[in-house]
């Protein structure tokens, strides 16, 4: 019956011992967790932000640039209004369409044109399976054609 106890009393106090060092090490593992997920989290934040800024500056520049390319930022406005409106509808995305507009607003006479051939160009990219830029790039070469 000795021997019995002793034996009984070694085992919960290893069991026991076994079961802190296990639990520490889950702790520690947590806290490795959360703080690598603290690090992406910062580094993703970061990275919206830069997309932010960029997708800003994107604009303003494209702004400047349908003012030049249409005579005066009255039309130049109405322009970059008509494609936002279209960016806004379509499953292109908005560098894709501001990349090729310059292309596009050449061979437009002004914003409602420009907003026809967007629609032209938005359909035909759909249709063909091409992407936006390249479907733009052969829509101008067939305007300029004509």
């Amino acid at each position: 019956m000795a021997q019995n106890l002793l034996i009984n009393i070694l085992a919960k106090d290893k069991t026991r011992q076994a079961l802190g060092s296990v639990q520490a090490g889950l702790g520690r593992l947590q806290r490795t967790v959360f703080s690598i997920q603290g690090a992406l989290a910062g580094i993703g934040g970061a990275l919206v932000i830069k997309s932010l800024v960029s997708v800003g500056t994107q604009v303003e520049n494209l702004g400047v640039r349908f003012a030049f390319l249409f005579g005066g930022m009255k039309e130049g406005n109405k322009a970059f209004e008509e494609l936002i409106n279209f960016a806004a509808r379509v499953p292109f995305s908005l560098d894709e369409i501001s990349a090729s507009s310059g292309s596009l607003a050449v061979v437009s006479k002004d914003a409602e044109e420009l907003s026809k051939i967007l629609e032209i160009t938005g359909n035909v990219a759909v249709l063909t399976g091409l992407d936006f830029r390249q479907t733009a790039e052969q829509i101008q070469r067939s305007f300029a054609v004509v």
